[in-house]
Parts: C-alpha cells; sequence; structure tokens
C-alpha cells in the first residue's frame, strides 16, 4: 500500500474508518475489519462514492487468479468484478445474485460489462454481460437472456 498520505479519517458511516496510502486505501469499521482496496477496483468503487455509496465498506481483501485473470472483491452491498477485457464493473441486488446462482464468471454470461442500469418501464433494470444480459422488473424478478 505504501506510506500513509493523510491521517485516518474516522467517526465515518457505520463508525468507521478510511485512510489513504500511496498506492490504496484501507477502510475500517468493527463488522468488516480493516480492509485494502487499491487498482481498478478501488478506481470502481471511489466513482461509485466508496463508503457513502451503495456498496459500502469492502469486507474482503481482493481475490486475483478467477477465471481470464479476473479479480473479485466482496463489499457490504454487493462486489466488485474485474477482467482484463471487460474491466471493473459492479455487481449487488437482485441482478448480481442471479448471476452468483448462475455460476457467476464461470457460468454462461461471464464477466459483466456494464454496471446495473435501472429507471426502465415498469421500474425494471438490467446488467450486460459478456455473454448476455439479466434484466430485472418486479412482476418478473431477475431474469437471464443469451443467444439468439
Amino acid at each position: 500500500m505504501g506510506l500513509p498520505k493523510a491521517p485516518a479519517s474516522c467517526g465515518l458511516r457505520d463508525d468507521g474508518c478510511l485512510q489513504e496510502f500511496d498506492h490504496g486505501f484501507i477502510a475500517w469499521t468493527s463488522s468488516t475489519g480493516a480492509q485494502p482496496a487499491r487498482g481498478e477496483i478501488l478506481s470502481r468503487w471511489a466513482a461509485l462514492e466508496r463508503i457513502d455509496g451503495q456498496l459500502g465498506y469492502p469486507k474482503a481483501a481482493e481475490i486475483c487468479g478467477r477465471p481470464h485473470n479476473g479479480c473479485t472483491q466482496e463489499y457490504q452491498g454487493g462486489a466488485i468484478v474485474w477482467s482484463p477485457e471487460t474491466g471493473a464493473q459492479p455487481i449487488w441486488g437482485a441482478t448480481g445474485e442471479r448471476w452468483v446462482a448462475l455460476k457467476s464468471f464461470d457460468g454462461s454470461l461471464g464477466y459483466p460489462t456494464s454496471a446495473e442500469v435501472c429507471n426502465l418501464s415498469g421500474g425494471g433494470c438490467y446488467q450486460d454481460y459478456q455473454g448476455g444480459a439479466i434484466i430485472w422488473s418486479p412482476a418478473t424478478g431477475a431474469q437471464p437472456t443469451w443467444g439468439a
């Protein structure tokens, strides 16, 4: 992580702390412990408002060595999934749960290629993947689509 760039900021959401280092951040809460965030996953987490966004605090360190040289990092509200081909994409909610149930990056859909997009007609959302999409609505739940 390198050297600290500033003292830790504490008293944040969930009574947690966040400290920036030369090569990333370490976030802490009593329920998650101290977890590092770095690289492209950190950049995506930052774009999603870090601890104040939907993902919240990291629950574990980044895990690499996934299929196709991918990495994942779990957060309180979902995960960020990265591969060299798709970049860092967040997964959460019903679309993320369905992707995991379909064997995640080992399944037919592969890695996500976008974040979830919502505000569709009927209150729906979708997320694109290498091999298709998952489309969710309150009426239908999360349904995968792929192929012709």
